[in-house]
């Protein structure tokens, strides 16, 4: 039997306010990395309110009967709202994904593991960095979305989501991070954040922070604008409620770990392009029925990816 929904007007009106702001959307993947705080907040007037947008584009190809294709569409947008006092900003990000499924298959027989062939990530990330002291940051955020195949809404479609982090720093070249993330996954719900902010030089970075660690290196500066390559790793996946293929409401968590190498290039006009090749790897896929655990094999990832 269906669980009862609730689309109802209540969930029918916080769908069309995300979808509202979500027209614009790390990555309803995940929370901002921690990398992202700056050892010293802009002054208020520097804000603007549209503050930018990115687009990414990943693919994961199915590899045999039992691997698991994923091809994912993201997209986001920045805005910066000013607060009274001239403290630090909101920082407003609404953020959109669709996420389509090659596999597993399920023709084998019952309780066999199926997933629909799209899902989507609908979420709106509030987040606030206030400088506490001379030497001292915080990053705070909150993220209630809306994740799964959009069958059905019910109460376990919407998630809350957050981070609560702290940032020491000794100088704008090296900072310390350390805080938990609240990623309200089925089998997990707080993840442990923390590591180093080190830069020795103009042209290298060193982002060595979990779950998103980091190396960059400029390679060449030219004209345009500057070439940076990279290693970077990442926790990946997510949560959904789904309807499985024979009707029966369930939810899944997938989950696995990505080893990546990239190039970006950043011009003088603020346009960051990104290839990313990478190797995935510890996959897995677990659904709250009674459905057998699924272990999808090895795949490589192929990603794009646009900021302005």
């Amino acid at each position: 039997m269906k669980r009862q929904g609730i689309a109802s007007r209540s969930g029918c009106a916080l769908l069309a306010l995300l979808l509202w702001y979500g027209s614009g959307p790390t990555r309803g993947e995940p929370p901002p990395a921690p990398a992202e705080a700056a050892p010293e907040p802009a002054p208020a007037d520097a804000w603007h309110f549209f503050q930018g947008l990115q687009a990414t584009y990943t693919w994961l190809p199915r590899s045999g009967r039992d691997g698991l294709g994923v091809s994912e569409a993201e997209l986001s947008t920045v805005f910066g709202v000013a607060l009274p006092g001239g403290g630090a900003p909101l920082k407003i990000t609404p953020a959109f994904a669709a996420r389509l499924w090659d596999g597993p298959d399920s023709s084998a027989g019952f309780a066999r593991p199926d997933l629909p062939p799209r899902i989507y990530d609908l979420s709106l990330d509030v987040g606030w960095r206030p400088r506490l002291a001379e030497w001292l940051f915080a990053d705070l955020g909150i993220t209630p979305g809306l994740y799964g195949d959009f069958a059905e809404i019910n109460e376990h479609t919407l998630r809350l989501r957050g981070r609560s982090l702290g940032i020491v720093a000794f100088s704008p070249q090296l900072q310390i991070v350390a805080g938990l993330l609240y990623v309200n996954r089925n089998n997990t719900k707080l993840l442990p954040a923390g590591g180093v902010l080190w830069s020795p030089d103009d042209a290298t970075h060193l982002e060595l922070v979990f779950p998103q660690p980091k190396v960059s290196r400029r390679l060449l500066t030219t004209e345009g604008g500057q070439w940076w390559g990279y290693v970077a790793g990442e926790f990946g996946g997510g949560a959904w409620e789904i309807e499985r293929a024979d009707g029966r409401p369930d939810s899944v968590d997938y989950r696995d770990i990505r080893v990546l190498i990239g190039l970006e290039h950043l011009n003088d006009a603020g346009v960051k392009w990104r290839a990313e090749l990478g190797y995935v790897f510890g996959r897995r896929l677990d659904y709250t029925s009674a459905t057998p655990d699924f272990r999808p094999g090895d795949t490589v990832l192929l990603r794009a990816g646009l900021r302005y």
